[in-house]
């Protein structure tokens, strides 16, 4: 389980504006070039780049204009910075990515790259926070190459395009609205999964919807065969929105922890394994709450269940404390059943220090969680 992100492998990405270095923590000042500067203490997005490769991000399309900054290879916890000029309110858009080498190669000419990203994405800026969760670029090594994928999407909703499964490595994001190009290198059969992402303003982060065919739940895919010569592969999103008469699914049930403990910090498990959040932090403090997402997805055809039969979650201070999750009451079952696309509530009291630590899930004021919601 994981705590609510995404779910599955997402390439998430905000930015900053063009100004001067600061290298030195000085005040930004306007100027051409990006900026590679970690801007901890005013952070729109934080960034955890997984790749080889030093980035630099444009808002939407590659001008002088939407510049957006840098990104150094292999960076975790890069903050880039709150520009105002462009982050006026909270708001989705489409970041496109090139590398430094290609960005100084076609300096003088930077439309070019446009058309010939190293990955497009998606991203959402929340006004009024301080952004602190940490997004992760993580690229499929099939982006680049000799064919094409020429992205049509007239939906509302931008969708990322995964491959060989919904929780697959990107290949970039059909911004809504528009016409993407992206690159791609796979030769033979290839099997692409667009994925719905919005953004939640509550949880403060970016959440995906599986599109599923209606009578069995089964994730929908596009298909093709490559061969080795240059390809371009017409793919419109619209007709995967169309062929599923837009049933969605978050392929899981959400469950928030409610801290109400005396003292403990506490985490919640699934069997003896910790759910952890995108810091890789599973203890949070009493008085606060944490959301996590329960996956229903099963082995078969990628398929999501309706519902799925728990018997094995607690919730503890670490150490040997955990105590099992009850239905209902204090002293109510300890297996229970949750329903996919439904939000459950667990609220914890007491302390392990004297032994009334206890975790009771709601499962009667559930609430179902759709596309409305967002």
């Amino acid at each position: 389980m994981k705590h609510l992100p995404k779910v599955g492998t997402a390439l998430l990405i905000m930015g900053m504006t063009v100004f001067a270095s600061c290298e030195n923590g000085m005040e930004p000042t306007e100027r051409r070039e990006p900026s590679f500067f970690s801007y901890d203490d005013d952070a729109a997005l934080r960034v955890d780049n997984r790749t080889s490769s030093r980035l630099i991000a444009f808002k939407g399309t590659v001008t002088e204009d939407t510049l957006l900054g840098g990104i150094p290879a292999n960076r975790n916890n890069h903050a880039l910075w709150r520009n105002p000029s462009l982050f006026q309110s909270s708001g989705s858009f489409s970041v496109v990515l090139v590398t430094e080498a290609d960005f100084n190669a076609n300096r003088d000419s930077l439309g070019i790259l446009d058309t010939q990203p190293f990955a497009r994405m998606f991203a959402f800026y929340n006004h009024g926070t301080d952004n602190p969760v940490r997004h992760t670029i993580s690229i499929s090594s099939l982006l680049g190459g000799m064919h094409t994928v020429e992205a049509i999407n007239n939906t509302n909703l931008h969708a990322e395009l995964r491959i060989d499964s919904r929780y697959g490595q990107s290949i970039g994001v059909a911004a809504h609205g528009g016409r993407t190009l992206l690159p791609f290198g796979g030769i033979g059969n290839t099997f692409v999964f667009p994925v719905f992402q919005v953004f939640h303003p509550v949880q403060n982060t970016i959440v995906d919807f599986f599109p599923v065919f209606p009578h069995n739940r089964a994730p929908f895919f596009f298909s093709r065969g490559f061969g080795a010569t240059a390809e371009t592969w017409i793919l419109n999103v619209q007709d995967a929105w169309n062929a599923i008469d837009g049933t969605v699914t978050l392929g899981a049930a959400w469950v928030t922890i409610q801290n109400q403990s005396t003292i403990s910090s506490v985490e919640v498990l699934e069997g003896t394994e910790p759910q952890r959040d995108m810091m890789g932090t599973s203890l949070f403090s009493p008085g606060t709450r944490r959301t996590f997402s329960f996956s229903m997805a099963t082995d078969v055809g990628n398929a999501v269940l309706s519902e799925r039969t728990f018997h094995n979650l607690h919730v503890g201070a670490g150490m040997g404390t955990e105590v099992p999750v009850r239905a209902g009451t204090a002293d109510g079952p300890t297996s229970f059943t949750l329903l996919t696309d439904m939000h459950y509530t667990i609220t914890v009291t007491g302390s392990h220090i004297d032994g009334s630590l206890q975790a009771v899930i709601d499962l009667e004021n559930a609430l179902q969680i759709t596309l409305d919601d967002f």
